[in-house]
């Protein structure tokens, strides 16, 4: 008989606060955590369907179905293993300490959890490169109150920028669930059966960073593979936007340039599919709405910026909130009641 695993979405699509903070690259937009937690699922169903396991929805629709519910349902049906996917966050904002990484937490003492979180860290920690922040213990709903064996995974930081990013881009939503299916079959002792993409003649092989619903999505990380010295291009398949860099007619060598990207930080996917080329949108992205800098404004100074000078400041400088002493043009004097801290450009204070 097949096992049968339970997948949880964490949250619903509009639950209040599960999302990053906005996206200056995005044009303001905000990515609710959902957005990603459902995709995954999805992907891990057709992955662990096609290894041999039965699975059961929890939390099926965009409502945010109670944990209650959730966990009610899969004792009723006596899963096997209770996999709940979610997305981490700190303080709802892309400064101060901007923590990031992975983790699965399991119910405090369970052995079975443990051996379940280490198969699929396992995996998960070879992908995408990222702080691997290890298996913690909590006393979770879906932890204490499942039935089965359980782990519940925090993929990365909603308010970490570059974490945060990576929740709409197909290819890692895809890479994480095979990751997870990987891990599952490994602790249920079952066989991982890869998707083979059977390459045509004279096909070459490419190496994409990323896939988008949306294509502005796909130019911001076009922006930031360029930074890094990369030339890269976008094309449309399937309704999507995909981010590529090189074609070649050797596996070996996108092998090898898919490493190199892969240590920039860059999520990586060598692929036989192309698609129609597509020329980068002339508009540009929409600011997003700013609250006024004026003497007396409760200010932080954003994250690695110098001063007004072009100076260093120390670390704590960004982690604390400051008056506006003094503002003379772009130049904004800062500090702590009449105590000047340092003077910076005004672009660099986020009103608090």
């Amino acid at each position: 008989m097949a096992y049968l695993i339970a997948l949880s979405d964490g949250h619903g699509l509009e639950t209040a606060g599960k999302r990053t903070p906005p996206i200056a690259s995005l044009g303001g937009r905000v990515i609710r955590e959902n957005e990603f937690n459902r995709e995954v699922v999805k992907y891990l169903d057709i992955e662990l369907k096609r290894c041999g396991f039965q699975t059961l929805l929890v939390a099926p629709t965009d409502a945010d179905t109670s944990l209650t519910a959730r966990t009610n349902l899969a004792n009723s049906k006596k899963a096997d293993a209770y996999v709940s996917i979610h997305y981490n966050a700190f303080d709802g904002s892309f400064g101060g300490a901007n923590p990031e990484g992975i983790s699965i937490h399991i119910f405090p003492g369970s052995t079975s959890g443990r051996k379940l979180a280490e198969s699929i860290l396992k995996y998960l920690k070879n992908g995408t490169p990222q702080v691997v922040r290890g298996i913690k213990e909590d006393n979770f709903h879906e932890l204490r109150e499942t039935k089965m064996v359980s782990v519940l995974i925090e993929n990365g930081f909603m308010d970490n920028l570059r974490e945060a990013l990576l929740k709409i881009n197909v290819d890692f939503q895809k890479e994480v669930a095979k990751e997870t299916a990987q891990g599952i079959c490994e602790y249920f002792k079952v066989p991982y059966k890869v998707e083979v993409e059977k390459p045509l003649v004279g096909t070459l092989y490419r190496v994409q960073t990323g896939a988008f619903r949306n294509q502005s999505n796909a130019e911001a990380l076009m922006v930031q593979v360029k930074s890094k010295g990369f030339q890269t291009y976008m094309v449309q398949d399937g309704g999507l936007f995909k981010v590529q860099v090189g074609a070649f007619s050797k596996k070996p060598n996108a092998d090898a340039l898919a490493a190199k990207l892969k240590s920039s930080g860059f999520n990586v996917f060598i692929t036989t599919k192309s698609g129609a080329s597509v020329t980068s949108s002339s508009a540009a992205p929409k600011p997003v709405p700013t609250k006024t800098v004026k003497v007396g404004s409760k200010v932080k100074v954003k994250s690695g910026a110098k001063t007004f000078e072009g100076q260093g400041l120390a670390d704590f400088v960004y982690k604390t909130i400051y008056d506006v002493i003094q503002l003379n043009g772009n130049r904004a004097v800062i500090g702590s009641g009449k105590t000047v801290v340092a003077a910076v450009h005004k672009n660099n204070l986020i009103v608090q």
